[in-house]
């Protein structure tokens, strides 16, 4: 349960704990590092492993074609197993939107726990096989972003009362300015299944930062 009192950071790390089924690891890392290869990021981060898990989604020919690049991330996660066991290293923008911790650290903070959340949705559906399958080694793609998004809202809408509010506006913006690009086309509607296109709208107009198209 989160803590009314907790200051933004520890709200990130107390996040990061929260779900201890999940073998997690947490990184921060240049925007220069979003363009190198996963084995790289892991070397860096000084993280062992023997094999990349690499998921394929056949139904998308191209990813940067449908407006699905790591340029527009705030954050990734790769997969990895190390001695039979599967783990994520969730990788995070030292500037996510551009704010550093030093011009705005309650923004930077809040930022930083969304993006957390979200990859660490991704890592939880991996870990229940949902839309990820490692018999085959396939994702849907639109699915498992949905998935993500929808926890995460769920996650913050639950703890609106201890401030959780405050973060699911945040990240209804960052749903709301990505609606119209490629892919986000049809993750918007998939969310909205979920959430009506009004709720969300109606958050992101409340956001700290309002959506970016």
């Amino acid at each position: 349960m989160l803590e009314q009192s907790l200051e933004t950071k520890d709200i990130f790390y107390a996040i990061s704990n929260f779900y201890p089924e999940l073998n997690v690891s947490i990184r921060f890392i240049s925007k220069q590092s979003f363009s190198k290869t996963p084995e790289e990021n892991l070397l860096e981060a000084g993280i062992e492993f023997d094999s990349i898990l690499r998921f394929k989604d056949q139904s998308i020919q191209s990813l940067e074609g449908n407006g699905y690049t790591m340029v527009n991330a705030g954050g990734f996660a790769t997969n990895y197993v190390r001695n039979g066991t599967v783990g994520t290293a969730v990788f995070l923008g030292q500037e996510p939107a551009g704010v550093t911790e030093a011009e705005a650290p309650n923004i930077y903070w809040a930022l930083q726990t969304i993006l957390l959340h979200h990859e660490l949705m991704h890592a939880k559906d991996l870990y229940l096989q949902k839309n990820f399958d490692s018999s085959d080694m396939s994702v849907n793609l639109v699915k498992a972003e949905i998935y993500a998004d929808v926890a995460t809202l769920r996650f913050f809408e639950k703890h609106k009362k201890s401030g959780g509010d405050t973060y699911r506006n945040l990240y209804a913006a960052g749903i709301v300015g990505r609606e119209g690009t490629g892919i986000y086309k049809q993750i918007f509607k998939g969310i909205t299944k979920s959430f009506p296109e009004a709720q969300l709208r109606a958050w992101a107009s409340m956001s700290v930062i309002p959506p970016i198209k």
